[in-house]
Parts: structure tokens; sequence; C-alpha cells
């Protein structure tokens, strides 16, 4: 369990990083073709409207900076 953990990790670093650097194109392999996003403003289906609505969110808040903390890894059932 701890590696998996440990990629999970990496993982969501890797994706923080991507967006704080609001580069849209840092995030393209991030985003699963079928993921779906909650917003403030929705739901987002698919990495197309997801990469559409964070592009958006990247032009409105030009300062945003994504911080992800207390991080679980729960097992699976």
């Amino acid at each position: 369990m701890p590696q998996h953990t440990a990629r999970l990790t990496e993982f969501i670093r890797t994706y923080e990083q991507a967006t704080n650097s609001h580069d849209i194109t840092q995030l393209v392999p991030l985003i699963a073709p079928d993921a779906v996003y909650w917003f403030s403003d929705g739901s987002h289906r698919g990495r197309k409207a997801i990469l559409s609505a964070i592009a958006k969110t990247f032009a409105t808040i030009h300062d945003e900076i994504c911080q992800i903390d207390d991080l679980e890894d729960r097992p699976q059932r």
C-alpha cells in the first residue's frame, strides 16, 4: 500500500504543479478522456469540456494558486 500511496501523491503533486503553471497543455495528459469535474459553475464531462472550463478559470483568475492538502488513501472495498 505505501507504494500505491506514493504514486498517488506524486500524481497529485504533478497535477498541482501543472495547474499552477496556468499552461493548459500540461494538464492534457493528466485528465482522463471520460473524467468528470465539479466546479462552482457546475459539472463538466470529458477532457475537452474540462480543459475549456479550466482555461476559462485561468483567463478569469490570473493569480489563482491550486493547493491540494490532507490527502487520504482509503482502502478499496
